[in-house]
């Protein structure tokens, strides 16, 4: 199972600290972490999976992007074709620009752009749909995928219930036929 967790470089510190904690129940779920690299909202998503040594996949624009070690830096025309569908400007892109939407289809659809995560959980600057979040919140509502951002009250409270569930899930499938001794 996938998800996508992405947002805006400046995501408030305390709305960090939540992906952080999203995260980190996700992974022990084990959900996949789909994420960009950047920093801000997808730094504290890889924090809060590696503190679980959950999976991730880290799609770059290009390699060592931000320093980042991931091997998934590859952007297919397949991929730029996804973003360009969705972002209301791509003329007026640059090149460089162009790839760090592209990646975002990646991050939605998985490297083989035929996988799409679960939901999508972010947060953007008074909850609108801007920046590059914009391209993977498109994508994620072009594809039917669920998208969460913590920005918007109502979305934190669905996505709290949702992890409740998840982790009730997760805890239930584990310790199935496991007995606890008392005393």
């Amino acid at each position: 199972m996938y998800y996508t967790g992405i947002g805006a470089r400046k995501t408030p510190f305390e709305v960090q600290l939540e992906m952080i904690v999203f995260a980190s129940i996700l992974g022990e779920a084990q959900y996949t972490l789909r994420s960009g690299g950047a920093a801000g909202a997808d730094t504290a998503f890889e924090v809060g999976c590696d503190k679980v040594a959950g999976k991730r996949d880290i799609f770059l624009p290009w390699r060592g992007f931000k320093q980042h070690s991931s091997d998934l830096f590859k952007v297919s025309s397949e991929a730029l074709d996804l973003a360009r569908e969705v972002h209301p400007a791509w003329d007026r892109l640059s090149p460089a620009g162009r790839l760090l939407h592209g990646r975002n289809a990646y991050q939605v659809l998985g490297q083989d752009l035929a996988t799409p995560s679960k939901f999508l959980i972010c947060w953007t600057v008074d909850g609108e749909i801007i920046g590059g979040t914009a391209t993977g919140i498109r994508l994620a509502n072009k594809f039917d995928i669920p998208v969460f951002n913590l920005a918007h009250e109502h979305d934190q409270k669905c996505l709290g219930e949702l992890m409740l569930h998840e982790a009730a899930e997760y805890a239930a499938h584990h310790t199935a036929g496991h007995t606890t001794t008392v005393g």
